[in-house]
């Protein structure tokens, strides 16, 4: 069905403009049809509505406050499940369900504690378990990670909560005549939230959807001793749970507490079924299945390379620290390795799953040093990815996120030369990764192209394979000018630039 009118043999009868068009609907619709519709594949939504979130990173640490936003913008009413999970080897600290009607909007801080984290807020969805107007809110457990060895300094178990990420995924649709509808839904600005508490039960089952996303979030950080506010998106998944015959029936269940000895409790990112991705690269569209659904979500990540600006001055005036989420490692690195990740991850030796990977930087006129960045005697820190949560700064500075196992990377500006105060300061720096693990094959894959020549646009089934890691990030790069009243201090938030290296 790949031929257009244009490729009939010679003797083809002559058709009416009227069929040549319906022909060609035709054979499009076939094409099409070949693969999956791009409704039934999983594929990271642009728009920024999904049925699961990503949040890279949230931080309490030197003095900064994360503040979450989840908006529902769907006309039905949602079950979320929320997880925290803390930077170094992505270990449950926290999980509640979050029920939101059609247009809620959900708001929560994630603020320190004396010795570690927790959530509050005073928004009046519901949630299990409640936290709206405590004082405590929902405190961050060091409990999954008890039984680590020394080696993750400082090891004060419950500092670990102070950074990592979050998971959001949505379990079940429902609508307003259900009784959890009506449970969820606001009246004079409160829901009752009389069964969320029981949503597991059979007589609510029985009324569930499946999940439709509509789902957006944001993440601020607010820091009021340097004036410095900033924001980003959540990164959404579309198409994560499967559908048709064998998908999952809607289900909630419980959030529980985390716990060393059990896995955190589903819905998790392996639990949605989709085993069949779409993704552009290089003008190009695939899509491809993998032989498990986790290895589907990396796939969605899959990058070869990241990038970004950076500026940093001796005094600290400017600063940037980067930020990567391996969002799917803690799958991948405990008990039983697998691709496209390097290491185990060994806790109780104080063993960190750490993943090869180099860089090269730039200075703003095109500077290339010699020896591959390492322009000084100082010999370069060690490449590689210890963390799930990873935190970049650069040599000498610190950085506003200032994370205790914050790794300097030795970078090029001003031709090599230190930038005392601001004016020459500035490059561009990519990250590669070397791990020779990170690759994920497809059980199967086809690419859509289109002809340079005739513009037809064809599905070509083919062997591909995605190399690199599953990594996604952001810049923050911050100016804090003293002078003046009040304080001049700038901040600046941006996602990385990624490449893709699909063969």
């Amino acid at each position: 069905m790949r031929r257009s009118m244009n490729h009939l043999p010679a003797s083809a009868p002559k058709t009416s403009a009227t069929a040549r068009f319906a022909l060609t609907a035709l054979a499009f619709g076939c094409l099409v049809a070949s693969v999956p519709a791009a409704a039934q594949t999983m594929h990271i939504e642009t728009s920024g509505r999904g049925q699961a979130l990503i949040f890279p990173y949230y931080t309490v640490r030197n003095g900064t406050v994360s503040l979450m936003s989840l908006v529902n913008q769907a006309d039905q009413a949602k079950a979320l499940r929320l997880r925290v999970r803390e930077a170094i080897g992505g270990r449950p600290v926290a999980e509640l369900n979050l029920f939101l009607s059609p247009k809620d909007v959900w708001t929560a801080a994630f603020v320190p504690t004396t010795d570690g984290a927790t959530i509050v807020s005073n928004d009046k969805s519901c949630t299990e378990p409640k936290i709206s107007g405590s004082s405590t809110g929902l405190v961050f457990s060091s409990a999954a990670f008890a039984n680590d060895g020394p080696a993750y300094f400082p090891y004060i178990a419950a500092d670990r909560t102070r950074e990592g990420y979050v998971e959001v995924i949505e379990m079940a649709s429902f609508d307003y005549g259900a009784p959890l509808g009506r449970d969820v839904t606001h009246s004079a600005g409160v829901p009752p939230c009389r069964i969320t508490a029981t949503a597991d039960a059979a007589a609510v089952q029985s009324t569930l959807s499946a999940p439709s996303g509509g789902i957006v979030g944001s993440m601020s950080f607010i820091n009021l001793n340097d004036g410095l506010g900033v924001s980003y998106n959540a990164i959404a998944i579309n198409g994560f749970w499967r559908t048709g015959p064998g998908a999952a029936v809607p289900t909630i269940t419980a959030p529980v507490s985390p716990s060393a000895a059990n896995p955190p409790s589903a819905p998790d990112l392996t639990s949605g079924g989709n085993t069949t991705i779409t993704v552009t690269d290089k003008g190009k569209t695939y899509v491809s299945t993998f032989a498990r659904s986790i290895d589907a979500v990396s796939a969605l990540f899959m990058n070869s390379a990241i990038s970004n600006e950076y500026a940093y001055t001796a005094d600290s005036t400017i600063s940037t620290a980067l930020v990567i989420l391996l969002p799917t490692k803690p799958y991948y690195v405990s008990g039983v390795l697998r691709q496209p990740f390097q290491n185990l991850y060994v806790p109780a030796l104080g063993i960190g799953a750490c993943d090869d990977y180099s860089y090269t930087s730039v200075d703003r006129e095109e500077f290339v040093p010699l020896g591959n960045d390492d322009y000084s005697a100082t010999p370069r820190p060690p490449t590689q990815f210890c963390n799930t949560a990873n935190v970049f700064g650069f040599t000498p500075n610190r950085t506003a996120f200032d994370s205790v196992r914050m790794q300097m990377l030795t970078t090029v500006q001003a031709q090599g030369n230190a930038v005392a105060v601001a004016g020459k300061e500035g490059g561009y720096l990519e990250m590669r990764a070397t791990n020779p693990n990170a690759l994920l094959i497809p059980t199967s894959s086809s690419v859509l192209t289109r002809s340079a020549a005739t513009g037809e646009l064809t599905w070509t089934p083919a062997a591909h394979t995605y190399y690199g890691l599953p990594m996604i990030g952001f810049a923050l790069s911050v100016a804090k000018y003293n002078a003046g009243s009040p304080q001049q201090n700038f901040g600046n938030l941006n996602a990385l630039t990624s490449r893709r290296r699909i063969e």
